[in-house]
């Protein structure tokens, strides 16, 4: 079964688009390719990233590998359909690794929470909304925390969603230059990554926060149970504000 899902956030120079395929039959792989087009597209060959939880981890490097090679005969064509049969006809030479499934079925699911720092946004409005969307489309949740200079952004969701979530922000032309051109973000940081206690969800949705007092920004941490990540991460940078 093919399930393509396609970001649209209407201001991107890249387009994302992830391929899911999915079988009934036991013992079978599923797989989610991920193709990053670019303007240049089909002159070009995407960049292609591949997560199937039953291959090992030198499996799964072969048979991106094996697509990468494959993708190169087919510049100059549409290639995303041809690209996607020759995945799911060389899945059948893999056999499944259960014990990989496991290991990473459990990491896909685990919780985690990331603190992340940007230096600043050219087009604030454009911006917030990709971001927004992107956590709507990851079912990520958090705050995006504009006080003064200072913008962060928590996020909570799983292991899974947050890499495709920092992938995205990295790839995708999300704001402008000093000229008004579109520009990729190149001076965001992670400040923080955890892992977090399944049982209690710090946040139940995503949310903006443009703050005026540095006391809110600190009591959106302390009701987080983030407390001592505030002194650690983000009380430094307040005081170079």
């Amino acid at each position: 079964m093919f399930l393509i899902h396609v970001p649209g956030d209407g201001c991107t120079t890249a387009t994302i688009l992830t391929v899911k395929l999915r079988s009934d039959e036991p013992h079978s792989h599923t797989v989610d390719i991920t193709f990053t087009l670019k303007n240049d597209y089909p002159l070009c060959v995407p960049d292609i990233s591949l997560s199937c939880p039953s291959l090992s981890r030198t499996d799964s490097g072969l048979l991106k590998a094996d697509v990468e090679r494959y993708a190169d005969t087919l510049i100059g064509q549409p290639m995303l359909l041809m690209l996607t049969l020759y995945v799911k006809e060389r899945l059948e030479n893999f056999k499944v690794d259960s014990t990989e499934a496991q290991v990473k079925d459990h990491d896909r699911c685990r919780r985690r929470i990331v603190l992340l720092h940007l230096d600043h946004m050219r087009a604030k409005v454009r911006y917030i909304k990709t971001i927004g969307q992107w956590a709507e489309e990851l079912a990520l949740t958090g705050r995006l925390i504009c006080h003064e200079r200072l913008i962060l952004i928590l996020l909570e969701g799983t292991e899974d969603d947050l890499k495709e979530y920092l992938v995205r922000h990295r790839t995708v032309s999300i704001d402008v230059d000093s000229k008004g051109r579109d520009c990729k973000e190149r001076m965001m940081s992670v400040l923080m990554d955890e892992i977090v206690d399944t049982t209690a969800q710090r946040f139940t949705y995503f949310e903006v926060a443009q703050l005026l007092k540095a006391t809110e920004v600190e009591e959106v941490f302390v009701k987080s149970g983030l407390k001592s990540e505030y002194e650690t991460y983000v009380v430094p940078l307040m005081k170079r504000q």
